[in-house]
This record gives structure tokens, sequence and C-alpha cells, in this order.
């Protein structure tokens, strides 16, 4: 599905008139992707492997699908002008409560959206603050205190007004654990822009959205728009003008212009009247409009749907970029037993500010119930160090509990540039680090954009029940990352780790819980487990073995394009435990 009109009213802007940029994502993505190449680089490999994806028949949606709906953590700052609660610039509780819900209905294909496609997604405003302490998710902050927010509002291409930065500094909570949303009183002086977004992959500095305090209300679909953006979607006439008249580049649909191979191409109907219907002609597909009109992700009056592609690629790119979000206890109630205490280890000193976004530095942990993805260091945040140990009250990913004298796998995942990896665990708890016998993972010249992993089995002195500082720190090939030395380009990172005798429930169910997907299947199978997946096999109803596979990975993509059809028995081995699946190949 592709473009849209306008008659009066407009996803990104109020009227319409002869206004083109009423949504600022094009243009505040295409700024901060030229400043960070680190940043595009890493959008375009991903964007490359999923078109590898999309060309073999593998899907994120069916991920999606069998894993239920993602739920999002969101803050609403609303930098309102001193006006009371429920004037024009600041909108009441329950009104951004019903614009949050709003959203959600058209992401879950509710009433007045079934034409579309489901987005797995969820926003749940915050119960529980960067403190952990009890919260709405809405914070208001008075702006007029800023030279020129009153009456120029955000600045986003003008020079008047205040600056983004200006207004995060104001309110911000960690974007690692919650989404940021800020409802401003105007975007550019009174432009017809309403609201951009930083698409997914963006870094926590910036990541975030930006909207006009007059799109809070449940008729106006900015905020599905937006958050479309979060999720990485692209408008469906990207790479074309945004006023209309150019159809997109569209020779490889899973590279080209949205990237998204079921919205036909075509133009912004930003400035067309009257309304395209079915039985008016495309000119960017040569055939007549099948809905690509009505798609949410244009410019227009009337759009009310998203495609399976669209929702495929949504997925994707929140599964990759967005796990912090995914694992983040901000949506939850604060509980009882919140917060784990670490003996405190020692500090690395202050490196100094690096000269540009190398990203070097750990970009994924997984150890355990520990699976932490970030972004590695850059120039703009002084990130040499990121001490996760005392966030365990915000994330499910930052902590885990292994069992003594056996192995648990580890595997640190690194971005560009070849790297050196070392990861220790402070077994006897006095926080310092031994080079001799608690460096659990030493890795030399690991290759950019890999993963390394290591079997770790604490000792049978390890102190036990107490939660260890594991420290993981990760630089730049020319250089020995030591224990209490910050690294030169690149990062460390600490994590609790609780040795035990034997695993809670909760955790071991974690571990070894697993998903098949798609069921039925009729060429490729992937297989996903809370812990790591060690061998596959597949049986059919005689007991015969069709297929057996060795794997050390959390998910596996099992090729069965040549069984027949039937019935048969999938057993998948993590290491702890085998478990036993039903799988029908078509």
């Amino acid at each position: 599905m592709k473009k849209l009109l306008l008659s009066a009213f407009l996803l990104c802007a109020s009227f319409l008139h002869a206004q083109i940029d009423f949504c600022g994502s094009d243009e505040v993505n295409r700024q901060y992707l030229s400043e960070h190449p680190e940043i595009a680089e890493r959008l375009n490999e991903f964007n490359l492997r999923l078109s590898e994806d999309i060309k073999s028949g593998r899907s994120a949606l069916q991920r999606s699908a069998n894993n239920g709906v993602y739920e999002i953590p969101v803050v609403v700052h609303v930098i309102h002008t001193g006006g009371a609660v429920g004037t024009q610039y600041n909108p009441t509780d329950v009104q951004i409560e019903n614009w949050i819900e709003y959203a959600n209905n058209i992401f879950a294909a509710g009433p007045g959206f079934t034409n579309s496609e489901v987005i797995p997604v969820r926003l749940v405003l915050a119960q529980r603050d960067a403190n952990c302490n009890a919260t709405t998710g809405i914070v208001r902050v008075n702006g007029s205190g800023i030279s020129g927010y009153s009456q120029n509002g955000l600045n986003r291409s003008l020079t008047t007004g205040a600056t983004q930065d200006q207004l995060r500094a104001l309110s911000r909570w960690t974007a690692d654990f919650f989404y940021n949303i800020y409802i401003v009183n105007t975007i550019d002086s009174g432009s017809s822009t309403t609201g951009f977004a930083y698409y997914a992959g963006a870094t926590p500095g910036v990541d975030g959205a930006f909207m006009k305090a007059s799109v809070v209300n449940t008729s106006n679909n900015t905020l599905a728009h937006e958050i479309g953006h979060a999720m990485g979607l692209k408008h469906v006439f990207d790479g074309a003008s945004s006023s209309g008249g150019q159809c997109p580049v569209n020779a490889d649909c899973t590279l080209d212009n949205d990237m998204v191979c079921d919205t036909a191409p075509v133009q912004s109907l930003l400035s067309t009247y009257p309304y395209p219907t079915n039985n008016s002609f495309n000119v960017c597909s040569q055939a007549n409009y099948n809905g690509e009109q009505h798609n949410i992700m244009n410019y227009g009056a009337i759009r009310d749907r998203f495609t399976l592609g669209q929702s495929e690629r949504a997925v994707a790119q929140v599964l990759q970029f967005r796990q912090s979000l995914l694992s983040s206890k901000g949506g939850m109630a604060p509980d009882a037993n919140q917060a784990i205490e670490v003996v405190s280890g020692c500090t690395p000193y202050n490196a100094g500010v690096i000269a540009a976004n190398y990203a070097i530095g750990p970009r994924q942990v997984t150890f355990g119930t520990i699976n932490n993805f970030t972004s590695g260091r850059l120039a703009d945040a002084s990130d040499y160090y990121v001490d996760y140990s005392q966030l365990s009250c915000l994330s499910r990913s930052v902590s885990t509990s292994v069992l003594y004298n056996t192995g648990t796998d580890l595997t640190v995942g690194i971005g560009i540039n070849n790297q050196n990896i070392k990861v220790y665990i402070d077994y006897n708890n006095d926080g310092q680090f031994n080079e001799t016998n608690e460096l659990v993972l030493n890795r030399s010249y690991v290759a950019a954009n890999t993963t390394v992993t290591g079997s770790v089995t604490p000792p049978v002195s390890a102190v036990r029940n107490v939660p260890l500082r594991m420290r993981v720190i990760s630089d730049f090939a020319n250089f020995t990352p030591t224990a209490c030395i910050a690294p030169v380009y690149g990062q460390t990172e600490d994590y609790a780790v609780t040795i035990v005798t034997e695993l809670s429930t909760t955790q071991f169910a974690e571990e070894n819980k697993v998903s098949v997907y798609p069921n039925p299947v009729k060429d490729i199978v992937t297989v996903n487990t809370g812990g790591m997946i060690k061998a596959i096999a597949v049986f059919d109803t005689n007991g015969r073995q069709v297929f057996n596979g060795t794997y050390n990975s959390k998910e596996a993509n099992v090729n069965l394009s040549n069984i027949s059809a039937g019935v048969y028995i999938m057993k998948i081995d993590n290491g702890n435990a085998t478990t036993t699946q039903k799988l029908i190949k078509e």
C-alpha cells in the first residue's frame, strides 16, 4: 500500500493549503544519518540482511505472532508554556492516555482500522520511573524559560525557538528503558509540521519523538505514524517529493523506497484532489489503486491501514534495535524485590572524549538471562563505563543466576572495527578482578560485526547466593583491555551474576522455553529458546530421523524443504533440557 492524498487534514499537518514537510521525520533522519555515518552503516547492514531474509521467505511477523504483543514503556513529556492542565498546550492525563490507546487500537487493527494488518506492538505508559518509584508516565515541564519557546516552539529547521537538546535537558528518562515522547506547543513557529521521530537504531542520546499538542486526540493518527517511524518504517514515497508528482524508485522492493514489497509504488498524495479510490489510476504502479492510498505512512485524509510487509519490517527492526525497551520493566508497577546490590568494584577512570562515533565496545552480551543490546561508545556521551548491575529494577536483561560447577554459554557481540574482548567475574566478591582465576573470556582481534562465545563454569570456591559483578570490556584491536583501566576507544559494562546451586523455577522456565514457527511450515522453520540451542533433530511418526543439526545460538533456522508433507516430532536440546514439539510440514 502506498500513498495518500489530502483534502483538509493531513497526517503530519493540521490544514493543508501549500505545505510540504508535514512530517519532519525524513529531514530529521536524513540529517542525523549524514552526521552519524556509523549508524547509517549499521542500518544499511541490517537492511541488507533483512532483504536476504525476505527473498528467502523468512518472516519476522511469524516470530512476533508466536511471542504475543511487544510492550514498549513510554514517558510523555509535556513541555507547556505555563498554562494550566487542560489548556491548549497542556493536555490532561486522560487526553494523553486516550491518545496512547488510540494509537494502540491502530496497531491492533481494532475498530475503525479493520482493513489494517496487526503490528504486534503496544505502547504502555511507564508505571515506574528511572529511580524505580511509582509514576503515571506523564511529566509536565514549563518550557517558557527557554528563549523563544513560547513564541516559536521547537526549532526543527529554523533559527528561532528551543532546540531538541534544550528540551531534552528539561526532561528526559533513560532511553534504554523508556521511549521518550515530547509534546510541544508548536514546531518551527507554527508551521504545518506536526511531528517527527528518529528511526529505530538511533543512539539513546537523541532517540524519541516530538509532536504538537494539537495532535493529542482520538481523531488524529500522527502518533501511530510517528511510532511507525520509530519502529523503522519509512514513508511509502521514500526518496520522492513529499509534495507529490514524483514516483519513488522501486526496482528492488526489499531495498528501494520504503523497502516493503506489498506497498505498491505510489507518489505522495499530499496535494492530490479528489481523493483516489480503487477505481483511480496509480501512475507509479501503472494500475488502479488497491488500498495503498489509505496507508498510514503516507500523507492524506483517509489513512487507516498498515500492510503485512510493514508489520514484518517493524517487528524485525524492533527486535534488532529496541531489545532494551522490550526487556524494560518500565511499564510494570514497582515490586517489593526489585533492587540488586553488588559489591563496588574498581571504577575505570574517565578516559576522556573520543573524536568520533566509533561505536566500539560490546553491542550484545548474553549470559543466562542477561541479554543486553547496546550501541557501543559514542563521542557525544560519557559511556566509556556503564554499570548495568545497578539497573536490575529497570531491566530484566542485566542480571542472572547461573549454576556453580556447571558450564553456561557467554556470548559477546561487537560492531564495526576489529576488537579485543575480556570478561571477568568477581568470584570472591572482593571488588577486584584477578587476571588468573576471574578472567572468564579473553579473545584477541575479534573480527568486526561478529560474536564470540565461551562456556563459563564457576568454580566450587565461588561465593554463592550473592550478586557478583561481571565486567565485560571491548576495545579497539590495537589496545589490550584491563579490568580497572578505561578502554581507549571502547567500553566497559558491568552486570550482576548470582551463582547458585539450583536455578529458580522462573529462571529455569525462562532459559528453557522454546518457540517454533511457523507451524505448519512449508520450508524454513525458526526455533527460538531462552537459552542456547545445542542440537535439533526431527523424526517422522515411525521414529526415523529426517533431520539433525548442531547449533550454538538462541535462534536457528531449520530448512525442511526436502522432507515430505506430514506430521513430525522436533526435539530441541539447549544443554539444560530437551523439549519436544509437534511439527506439521505442508
